[in-house]
């Protein structure tokens, strides 16, 4: 089949889902759609439906396989969350007890995951994501590459992300990842501060609409 059904297939989800709320029916639609013809937004569709329980189950394991598979094809958006999934279990340890090891396995995949992701673009909180851990590192299990992480602070600085545009002011301010450049460092923290103020303004103007008549 050519792109045509595979989109066609795809908005038949989207009408069901959407307009007809049967999603049941738009749960098949969508993974039949990745499974028979690799389309990558309906398999993070699908990976939703199995996340949330739309599907009829709730399975996070499947909801990760699709979400594998989503960023396979090459879908951003699939490649943070199946990042977001790996590292919530990389750091479950963690949360039991502070002195256990995080899952290094576990939290190289979900660096990977949010690598691409950053690099597909879109995605300013994967570039946030990978960005700190590589300026930050991990003992005994990642090495702290500030080269790294002020390549992807920019990039998610330009995907308007005001952490990583901070983080970039601080590197070129302070030399780590590049030569001291206070020139630049003026540059982002005044991105940072009209991208602080762009935020602060949406809020208002939600916040207005809430209230307003």
């Amino acid at each position: 089949m050519g792109l045509f059904d595979v989109t066609a297939c795809h908005l038949l989800g989207d009408y069901l889902s959407a307009i007809k709320r049967d999603y049941r029916k738009a749960f098949k639609v969508y993974q039949k759609n990745c499974d028979e013809r690799d389309a990558q937004l309906s398999c993070h569709n699908t990976a939703g439906y199995f996340a949330s329980g739309k599907s009829g189950e709730k399975d996070w394991q499947k909801a990760y396989q699709y979400y594998v598979k989503g960023c396979e094809l090459g879908h951003y958006a699939s490649c943070f969350n199946a990042g977001s999934i790996d590292h919530h279990r990389a750091l479950a340890p963690l949360a039991e007890n502070e002195n256990n090891p995080r899952d290094c396995q576990l939290l190289k995949r979900a660096l990977g995951f949010f690598k691409k992701a950053c690099d597909l673009g879109k995605s300013p909180d994967a570039c946030f994501q990978y960005s700190t851990e590589m300026r930050q590192g991990v003992k005994d299990c990642i090495e702290a590459d500030s080269r790294e992480a002020l390549k992807y602070s920019v990039m998610g600085c330009e995907e308007k992300s005001i952490q990583c545009c901070h983080n970039t002011s601080v590197a070129y301010k302070h030399g780590a990842g590049a030569p001291a450049n206070p020139v630049l460092a003026e540059f982002y923290r005044k991105v940072t501060l009209d991208l602080n103020e762009q935020e602060n303004e949406k809020q208002k103007q939600m916040k207005f609409g809430e209230t307003g008549p």
